[in-house]
């Protein structure tokens, strides 16, 4: 049947798909019999092969997609339940999942029209989500790729007035940090979207959430994870945008169960050596300024002397290329003494502790390196 819709599928009218779910309905029901909750799953050998194969057929039907897409979609979720847990076909080794994408691939946009509108059903949106990070599943990502209309509609762009809005928010976070990994310059060619992920990263509400990790599902404690994941992958691609890299350092000044060890690593190594010169010397100036502007909270100057000046400063000092001295001119350094380590009494008076022994590790460098 597979070889013959290839050569003559247009000869094949859609009823032959719904017969198709017919019989695989009654694979998915084949385990009925038995009492509720005890289910006989299937064998893990030749069994899954056919509803496999079934699936497998929907690629090459005629176009209808909207006839057997979401029939289609829950059938896939039900035969899943049926594997066994291990095995050569098992719940974590769906055979389903391949067969299914292909179908997706052939009708992206469909597909994403469909899986928009279910994102608050957590089998689809599971579904979804193991598809678009599959190897398999080009097509899809393209289509949210180049469709990211469709996605801030269904997701980032969902009003406050909608009671699944922080829901919708965060599925629409995941997608993206999805795109992001197979497209790592996605961002920065998509400015809307980065406009919204960096209003959630900006928003108190997230913040809030960060606060009461205990009391949130697993997934959702990783949504500031995910965020920055995708605004460090943008400031790869973009070194100018110093909003983006002095705002992620907000992510240690609030306790997280979560490791963030990685944005350390990038800032240390990444950013201080990584970067060209001109980027890194106009991100200190940039830096040092923040520093001086008395609305931003002190802890986040902090941070930013500790994880990016200081670090960023002392690589270029110990660089054998005479060239990285420039990092460091005049007038910055005049900025530094009247501004930041001299700026009057009264200024002096409101900076706490922290702050100061930063900046004291900051004048030491100085007068080590440049005396």
């Amino acid at each position: 049947l597979s070889r013959l819709l290839e050569l003559l599928s247009s000869w094949f009218n859609v009823t032959l798909g719904e017969k198709l779910l017919d019989y695989l309905q009654k694979w998915a029901e084949a385990d009925k019999s038995q009492p509720p909750g005890t289910p006989k799953p299937m064998r893990s050998g030749e069994e899954p092969k056919i509803p496999a194969a079934i699936i497998e057929l929907f690629h090459l039907l005629p176009p209808a997609p909207e006839k057997v897409m979401e029939k289609l979609a829950k059938l896939t979720i039900e035969l899943e339940t049926k594997l066994p847990m291990t095995g050569e076909y098992s719940s974590v080794r769906s055979p389903y999942r391949a067969p299914f994408t292909k179908f997706l691939n052939r009708f992206p946009s469909e597909a994403l029209e469909f899986f928009y509108s279910k994102l608050l059903d957590p089998s689809l949106c599971k579904l979804f989500h193991h598809v678009i990070r599959s190897d398999l599943a080009s097509p899809v990502r393209d289509e949210i790729r180049v469709s990211d209309e469709k996605l801030l509609n269904a997701t980032l762009l969902v009003e406050a007035t909608n009671p699944n809005h922080v829901e919708l928010r965060f599925q629409g976070v995941r997608i993206v940090h999805t795109i992001c990994k197979f497209y790592p310059n996605w961002l920065k060619e998509c400015p809307r979207v980065l406009e919204q992920l960096r209003k959630i990263w900006e928003s108190p509400e997230r913040k809030a959430r960060m606060l009461k990790e205990e009391e949130l599902e697993f997934e959702q404690v990783r949504e500031s994870k995910m965020l920055v994941k995708c605004l460090l992958g943008y400031a790869r691609s973009n070194p100018q945008d110093h909003a983006v890299l002095f705002n992620m350092l907000t992510i240690f000044t609030v306790r997280s169960v979560v490791d963030y060890s990685f944005v350390k690593r990038f800032y240390a190594h990444e950013v201080a050596s990584g970067f060209e010169l001109r980027h890194r010397k106009q991100l200190i100036v940039k830096f040092l300024e923040n520093c001086k502007n008395r609305d931003i909270p002190q802890d986040l100057k902090v941070q930013a002397l500790q994880l990016v000046v200081i670090p960023t400063l002392t690589t270029a000092f110990n660089s054998p290329d005479p060239k990285e001295r420039g990092i460091m001119d005049e007038a910055t350094i005049t900025f530094i003494v009247k501004d930041l380590l001299d700026p009057g009494d009264e200024i002096l008076k409101t900076y706490d502790e922290a702050l100061h022994i930063e900046l004291l590790q900051l004048a030491t460098l100085l007068i080590r390196y440049l005396k």
